[in-house]
This record gives structure tokens, C-alpha cells and sequence, in this order.
């Protein structure tokens, strides 16, 4: 019988030579995970430069699913029109303010999700941790952002300046607090498909990018690319629950969803639940790959 000594040498060479990673450092990086605060700060930084960079196409897509058939270039030139370049980034305080909490919770809950489920039931496919984890985590985030959203939307939509007043105010000026929570039910719909579509897309196809030789050490461009693409279709799928949520904060106290998607169907057809789906895309497929490539490069620090 050859004593196990003399055969350890070459069970640490077959292990050197193997294709199969070692234990230590897959146990190293588990013992190493971003804590809470780091989930935190990571995405409410990349929520920031997220926000700077596609408010623009933010503002065209609210003026776009406001107006009644509405010509993409006239609208731009319009927003130019009134107060240049800053016209753009109208709402941007309010988009910050909503986004930085918004991300910071969203982001946090959903990776802590992912665990607590993925320690749970083990056995559970990736992508369906992240259906569950998205579900849950879209639901608390939207009930706490909901106010802010209505702010930014209003703000965005408006040719002239609005104060806080001028938004709580109801169909007989007095003031209506509960208004901030106008277009919650409209605003789930839209968000929670959303969101499950896109991370269970996300999934598939940052595992199958994983896969892809050129790509297999570049972590960072696999979240890119899955995120544009996973971004782009469920930005493309929910439209209409987007243009209905953008009509319903517009509209003083007539805020139920069967009433403005009649109202939309008879003045423009099937066509006017796709209102503004260019540049809804258009900006839903960089702020997803930004924001999800940066978050997590960012939380590793």
C-alpha cells in the first residue's frame, strides 16, 4: 500500500494542472461580499451618473407620452426652445433625489434577496432567484420612491416652474398629501414587470456571455452588454403601463387606469400605448448597462 505522503505531491501538481478552480479563493471571495453600506453607496453613485447622463432622453419621453401625436424632432427643438440646454435636464434634483434612496434600497434588497433565497433553496435556477428577488425588492422600493417620481414626472411635463404646493394642491386647491402617492397601482404594473423581465434576461444572458472566450475575464463588459440588451426589451414590453402612469400623474384627480387607457384608445388608437417607445429604449438600454456595469464595480471597492 503506497502511503498517502508520497502521493499528496502529486495530487497538488494534478490540482495545478487542473481546469477546475480551486476552493480557497471561490471561499475567500464568499468571506469577502460587499457589505450593506458598500451595496449602498455603490449604487447611489451609479444612480448619479446614471441620471446625468440619460435625464435628457428622460424629459423627450415624458413630453413624447404627454402630448397628442407627437413629432419627435418638434419636441426636442421645443425643449430647446425654452430654456436651452438646462430644459433638458429639468426634474434632474428631483430624478436625484429619487433615484440615489431608490437604487441605494432597490439594489440592497434585491442582492440580499438573492441570498437569503439562493441559501434557502440551493437548488433553485439563478434565474428564477432573481424573478423572486426583483419581485420583492421593486414592491418595498416603489412604495417608498413613489412621491418623488410624481415630482420628477410633473416637473419634466411642465412648461412653466411648479413648487411643491402647486403639486399637492387637488382639483379644488386644497392640499393633498395622499396626491404624491397618485399612480402607485399604475406605477407597480409598469415597475414590477419591468424589473422581473429584465433581471431573469440579465441572468440568462450574463451566463451564457460568460461562456464566450473573449469575454470570460472581462466582467465588466458581460455586464454591459446584458444589461443594454436585457434593458432594451423589457423597456420595449412595458410601454404602455409607462405612457398610462405618465397621462395618470398628469391628470388632476382623474387618476383610475381603466379611465385614461380609454381615453388614450380613443384618441389614438393602439399606437398611443407606444408613445414615446424610442426614446423610452433609447434610454432605458444605456442607464441599465451603466448602472448595473458600475454598481458592480463599485461595490467591490
Amino acid at each position: 500500500m503506497v502511503p498517502t505522503k508520497e502521493l499528496h505531491p502529486e495530487f497538488l501538481m494534478h490540482r495545478e494542472n487542473s481546469t477546475t478552480p480551486p476552493s480557497k479563493p471561490l471561499i475567500q471571495h464568499r468571506l469577502s461580499a460587499p457589505s450593506v453600506l458598500q451595496q449602498v453607496v455603490a449604487a447611489s453613485s451609479a444612480a448619479m451618473i446614471t441620471s446625468l447622463v440619460v435625464n435628457p432622453l428622460d424629459v423627450i419621453k415624458t413630453r413624447l407620452q404627454t402630448q397628442t401625436n407627437p413629432i419627435l424632432l418638434k419636441t426636442i427643438q421645443s425643449t430647446y426652445m425654452e430654456n436651452g440646454i438646462r430644459s433638458f435636464y429639468k426634474g434632474l434634483t428631483a430624478s436625484l433625489s429619487m433615484q440615489l434612496p431608490s437604487s441605494g434600497i432597490y439594489y440592497t434588497v434585491f442582492d440580499n434577496m438573492k441570498s437569503v433565497i439562493a441559501s434557502k433553496s440551493p437548488t433553485t435556477s439563478s434565474w428564477l432567484v432573481s424573478f423572486y428577488a426583483s419581485f420583492v425588492s421593486r414592491i418595498i422600493t416603489t412604495m417608498v420612491t413613489t412621491p418623488f417620481e410624481y415630482v420628477r414626472t410633473a416637473k419634466q411635463a411642465s412648461t412653466h416652474p411648479l413648487t411643491l404646493r402647486d403639486l399637492i394642491l387637488d382639483s379644488h386647491q386644497r392640499i393633498s398629501v395622499q396626491k404624491l402617492w397618485q399612480g402607485t397601482t399604475i406605477t407597480l404594473l409598469r415597475d414590477v414587470p419591468f424589473s422581473t423581465l429584465y433581471w431573469t434576461l440579465f441572468d440568462v444572458l450574463s451566463t451564457r456571455l460568460h461562456h464566450v472566450p473573449f469575454l470570460q475575464q472581462h466582467s465588466l463588459t458581460q455586464n454591459f452588454i446584458s444589461g443594454f440588451c436585457a434593458g432594451s426589451l423589457a423597456a420595449a414590453v412595458t410601454t404602455p403601463m409607462d405612457v398610462i402612469k405618465s397621462n395618470i400623474q398628469q391628470l388632476n384627480g382623474k387618476n383610475r387606469i381603466h379611465f385614461v387607457a380609454r381615453q388614450i384608445y380613443e384618441q389614438e388608437g393602439m399606437s398611443g400605448f407606444f408613445k414615446g417607445i424610442t426614446p423610452r429604449v433609447v434610454r432605458a438600454a444605456p442607464s441599465c448597462a451603466i448602472m448595473i456595469s458600475t454598481y458592480e464595480l463599485l461595490k467591490q471597492f
